[in-house]
């Protein structure tokens, strides 16, 4: 499968809906979609195509966010077997939830690539396909391009920049808060995703990193995300969360907050991950912040990392050691 690409626009390969029989009646029913403005109408019938009847979905997002309502919905559609729960799963509990369901197979999982804006998914991975790096094509009736986030210039294939897409079940705005909707559309609609990413020469996208969570040292950017899965190689380190701190001389330096196994505590030192990391990363990715070792990394309800809570935490100890009274 390829996407349709043009002018650095990458267009969904799916057709908005499928035609049927009685090719009049199907235009009646375009017809009416588009002139009630019921384009979220058809971007749902036709994303029945990601989930079969024989499907099981396991909901373990709260039904109070966009992910763990709109996909039930499209599940229930195709007549999909959704197995409901109280949200933030444990791997342990979700293992438990798959053998009880007996949902082994590879294929069965879907990646994705949504926002609240977007009331769900702007992109997803093929059915019957495997591969966790890609989140897949856009979905029916949305398109993406990557941009220079200084320049605005439309970027091509491998180039690495800010995630924009136009979609029919996109947000219009942010209630009552018109300078930040300003803020993320372009006269041309286009919603700045504030995630940097990339596709490959078939328009499937790769995400990177938030552009906010992105540090720069030297002069060179660099995608915590991946210092991060560098440090849970090691098998004594539960969880890393890389956040960049002001330094006079790498303008700034990655710093990594480490939870350690509770039963190897004072095992893992500060110089071993360090080196982990050195050994595999050019110079300007190295921890030049050091590493710090915590109890816990401070979450949204979601699972995303807190970063503004251990950078000022991390700030607010160095202040400290620095006063003299």
């Amino acid at each position: 499968m390829e996407a349709p690409i043009k002018d650095g626009v990458v267009s969904s390969p799916y057709p908005p809906v499928e035609l049927i029989q009685d090719e009049t009646l199907y235009q009646h029913i375009q017809k009416r979609f588009l002139e009630h403005g019921d384009k979220p109408a058809l971007v749902l019938i036709r994303a029945t195509e990601f989930f079969e009847d024989k499907d099981v979905v396991l909901e373990w997002n709260p039904l109070t966010h966009m992910c763990g309502f709109v996909i039930p919905m499209i599940a229930f559609l195709t007549g999909a077997m959704v197995v409901p729960s109280t949200g933030g799963l444990s791997p342990k509990e979700f293992v438990e939830i798959v053998n009880k369901h007996q949902v082994f197979e590879l294929e069965s999982l879907r990646n994705g690539y949504g926002m609240s804006e977007a009331i769900g998914f702007i992109c997803m991975t093929a059915p019957k396909t495997t591969g966790y790096r890609s989140v897949g094509y856009p979905v029916p009736m949305a398109e993406y391009k990557i941009i220079d986030n200084a320049s605005g210039r439309t970027l091509g294939p491998l180039e690495v920049g800010e995630i924009t897409f136009r979609a029919p079940h996109l947000m219009r705005g942010y209630y009552k808060r018109p300078d930040e909707t300003a803020q993320v559309f372009d006269e041309q609609r286009w919603f700045r995703s504030g995630d940097a990413g990339y596709y490959d020469r078939t328009g499937q996208l790769y995400i990177v990193e938030r552009l906010k969570d992105m540090i720069k040292c030297l002069d060179q950017q660099v995608a915590p995300a991946e210092l991060e899965a560098l440090l849970t190689q090691h098998p004594l380190v539960l969880e890393a969360a890389v956040v960049g701190i002001d330094h006079p001389e790498f303008g700034e330096a990655p710093t990594a907050f480490v939870v350690i196994e509770p039963s190897a505590k004072g095992l893992v030192s500060e110089d071993e991950l360090v080196r982990l990391v050195s050994d595999q990363t050019a110079f300007h990715k190295n921890l030049h912040g050091g590493v710090v070792f915590v109890d816990i990394i401070p979450k949204t309800d979601t699972g995303k990392y807190i970063r503004r809570k251990l950078r000022q935490g991390h700030l607010d100890l160095l202040k400290k050691s620095c006063y003299q009274p």
